[in-house]
């Protein structure tokens, strides 16, 4: 009995749908969703000219019921449950981010633009597009159940980065007929 109790607490820190998403105005953004217990992690680039998500890089993950665990705690201690549905601060280019995440007993749906929530969920005043300390906490708790890999659009690497500038419109018309090592 003991077992099938253990078993059922596992399950209960697995949720039963996860996606989240960030990203930044220049760079590559980084996405991640469940698929039956195993996660998909991506490295993207919002291609405006081609008007879709080119995958940079795609790895699957599968967290243990102890990374599992401490995600859930994780999302807890920041009071993801009590975030509003949209966060947004009119700005020329930033950074965007969404978080959905179901459980049986709790879930939340929420995104932002160059906006993020305090502890209890409120827009914090003056944030100039600079992320919280909940936020940064979420991110984090991401990158710990994705086994330490990045999930901040900021932290893109420089092949990552090359791409963008390739693909972006403007720098696309002065590199038009050069390879990315020309344009190295």
């Amino acid at each position: 009995m003991l077992a099938v109790c253990a078993c059922a607490k596992a399950a209960e820190d697995v949720p039963l749908m996860f996606h989240a998403d960030t990203g930044t105005f220049f760079d590559p953004g980084y996405h991640v969703d469940i698929e039956g217990g195993t996660l998909v992690y991506k490295i993207v680039f919002d291609s405006e000219e081609e008007k879709r998500l080119i995958t940079l890089k795609s790895v699957k993950i599968t967290p243990t019921q102890e990374q599992w665990k401490q995600f859930r705690q994780a999302l807890d201690q920041i009071n993801v449950w009590h975030w509003q549905q949209r966060y947004e601060i009119i700005m020329p280019d930033g950074g965007w981010w969404s978080l959905e995440v179901k459980y049986p007993d709790k879930q939340v749906k929420s995104s932002g633009a160059n906006a993020y929530p305090g502890f209890n969920g409120e827009l914090q005043e003056k944030q100039n597009g600079e992320p919280t300390k909940s936020y940064r906490q979420l991110i984090m708790a991401i990158e710990k159940l994705i086994g330490g890999r990045k999930f901040d659009g900021a932290a893109a690497n420089d092949d990552a980065r090359l791409y963008a500038v390739l693909m972006w419109p403007l720098p696309r018309v002065v590199f038009r007929e050069a390879s990315c090592a020309d344009a190295l």
